[in-house]
């Protein structure tokens, strides 16, 4: 248990806001699941067994809505998990190839939850101009008649050369924002999550803009959701990221937004 507890999870509330109607708040948990089930990739049955186990012992604790992990070895492993959480689905579970070798790898993304999605897939990354390892998977959630867009991200690791990893980051964080135009319509909410191995407070990731570039584009000119409605740009972007435990409060009628850390 205490191997799990160093899994990094994360929580966030999105209060689904419609004018003459009761809010309903979506409870949305992402976690990396560390090469689940098993904790690494060449895991004995019984590792993975006991690491199954002890996920499986958390995970209806957390009372979600929507769940989206990282780390995941395949369809099977994300179906007996959402068969722990009453009236959950599996929505999507990405098949990105390593980058030696070209098989379908040990650490997928997976979307599941208590709603229905009108639509959901995972796609790898493009070319692009630094090759970005691995895609996004995404689920347009449908909450009380409305869409909920749902990313789930697991970006290039520090792992080997900086400067190609934080180029391999910025890549596809750049190809996201341009599904996100195509796919989102103004004015709906749209949550970004995930793994994305980097963080703004890192000294040595002080050239990194990949959270800048998300930043950007949720208020031109300002580095956080805007709070005034009267003022509210056209499409938000509500960023999370693993690191430490996060508990965020946020209004998807695109005019407030609210942040709580915990530590411990």
């Amino acid at each position: 248990m205490q191997n799990m507890w160093r899994l990094i999870f994360l929580g966030l509330l999105v209060a689904i806001s419609t004018p003459g109607y009761a809010s309903e708040v979506v409870r949305l948990v992402t976690w990396n699941l560390k090469w689940f089930p098993g904790e690494r990739p060449n895991a004995t049955q019984d590792e993975k067994d006991r690491h199954f186990l002890e996920v499986a012992a958390v995970m209806p604790q957390f009372r979600a809505d929507v769940l989206v992990l990282q780390e995941v070895r395949d369809q099977d492993s994300a179906e007996k998990l959402a068969k722990l959480m009453p009236g959950f689905q599996v929505h999507v579970v990405s098949r990105f190839k390593d980058e030696v070798g070209g098989a379908v790898g040990l650490q997928q993304i997976a979307i599941m939850s208590r709603f229905a999605a009108d639509g959901a897939w995972a796609e790898s990354w493009k070319r692009g101009w630094a090759n970005a390892p691995r895609g996004y998977a995404y689920a347009k959630l449908i909450v009380e008649g409305r869409p909920l867009h749902v990313y789930g991200l697991h970006l290039k690791s520090n792992l080997g050369d900086p400067i190609k990893n934080t180029s391999k980051r910025e890549d596809a964080v750049e190809q996201l924002l341009g599904h996100i135009k195509d796919q989102c319509k103004a004015g709906e909410p749209i949550v970004v999550v995930g793994d994305f191995n980097t963080s703004k407070e890192q000294v040595n990731l002080a050239g990194d803009r990949t959270l800048l570039k998300l930043e950007e584009q949720v208020s031109p000119g300002t580095s956080k959701p805007a709070t005034d409605g009267r003022n509210r740009p056209a499409r938000q972007i509500y960023i999370t990221r693993a690191g430490h435990l996060n508990i965020t409060l946020l209004n998807t009628s695109l005019s407030t937004s609210c942040e709580m850390g915990l530590k411990g």
